[in-house]
């Protein structure tokens, strides 16, 4: 018994493999991959990111490493990097003042699509990696079955300081898709309303493929973006895209930063980037077409600018909170916010006027 256990589990891993290599065969073959890595003076761990993708099981694919003008002692490890890889693996540089961006990494991406030979680009970041090998496989599949598919996006994991902090990047449209056909192994088609449903988040490029001919039709990343590029991408993606596809599967690790040293309600950098974040919305309002891409961008603008109004309050008074309070009324209606913006200003005429009698 034990053995005929042992020999039927055999046979099953055998056969398993043989139809999985079947199907990168007759689904992806035809299908070339172009992976863009944008990095600045992170050799350290850039080789974790690009050995990911090296582990793939699709092998029709090039590397684009596009390094941002990093240090020179980091442009030498990296092009050391590139050349032990092999011929799969390309290092572009960007130099200072011809093209350097000095840590965008929306020129980097741009630099690498304009570079990229791939019918279809893929996207990691220098401090994340790739954990499912079957990742691009799975995607050829996905656009070998749908000629009409854009944009394919999957899920991730959000890690820090070694442990899972966040195990599915798509909890709420995960919840969404429940019951629904699939389209394929692991794979929904998404509607728009689907994407820029207000509980759902943008994704990460990590995790997101394209088709080369859509993202030029884009007009690639915004390149004037410091913050925020990935999700103004996202936002366009879902508006312009014919057919978006959703891989449910867990196929990247990304590396949350330390909230300390970035967003963070008490510093004057999380205020510039909510600024940024409005600025962002703004115009994905003017640019994007379809009603639901607006109504996101909207709901982003409103959310952000009740953030403001909270940081001023704090930090200034209600005096100040009042002006990001009353935008964020305009941009979306609800009765709770409209007491807030009357209790700050009674609060504001009360301060005022301690003021006049003070002085």
């Amino acid at each position: 018994m034990i053995f005929e256990s042992f020999l039927a589990r055999a046979i099953f891993f055998v056969c398993k493999n043989i139809l999985h290599g079947v199907r990168i065969w007759s689904f992806g073959s035809d299908m070339k991959f172009s992976v863009i890595i944008p990095t600045r003076n992170r050799s350290h761990i850039l080789k974790v990111a690009l050995d990911s993708v090296l582990r793939q099981d699709f092998s029709d694919f090039e590397v684009l490493i596009v390094d941002d003008a990093s240090e020179s002692e980091h442009q030498r490890i990296n092009a050391d990097i590139a050349l032990a890889a092999g011929v799969k693996v390309t290092y572009l540089l960007l130099q200072q003042g011809s093209g350097g961006a000095h840590g965008l990494p929306a020129v980097s991406r741009n630099a690498g699509i304009a570079a990229a030979n791939g019918e279809l680009l893929a996207f990691l970041d220098d401090d994340d990696h790739w954990s499912d090998p079957e990742y691009l496989s799975r995607a050829a599949q996905a656009f070998k079955l749908c000629p009409d598919l854009e944009f394919l996006f999957a899920d991730q994991q959000a890690w820090f300081n070694g442990q899972c902090v966040r195990e599915h990047w798509q909890p709420n449209l995960r919840l969404r898709l429940r019951g629904r056909t699939q389209v394929g192994e692991e794979l929904y088609e998404l509607s728009r309303a689907d994407c820029l449903a207000v509980d759902v988040v943008t994704t990460q490029m990590n995790v997101c493929v394209f088709r080369h001919d859509f993202l030029q039709r884009l007009g690639g990343f915004n390149p004037k973006l410091g913050y925020g590029e990935d999700m103004d991408m996202y936002v366009r993606a879902a508006d312009a895209a014919n057919k978006i596809y959703f891989l449910d599967r867990v196929v990247a690790i990304h590396n949350r930063p330390d909230r300390q040293k970035n967003l963070n309600m008490s510093s004057l950098a999380g205020m510039h980037k909510m600024l940024i974040g409005m600025a962002i919305a703004n115009d994905l309002m003017c640019v994007c077409r379809t009603p639901e891409a607006w109504r996101y961008a909207r709901h982003w603008a409103a959310t952000d600018s009740r953030d403001l109004a909270r940081f001023a309050e704090e930090v200034w008074g209600p005096g100040r909170a009042l002006t990001w309070a009353a935008v964020a009324l305009a941009y979306r209606f609800t009765l709770k916010w409209f007491i807030y913006v009357g209790f700050l200003f009674v609060r504001g005429l009360v301060y005022r006027d301690k003021a006049i009698r003070q002085n």
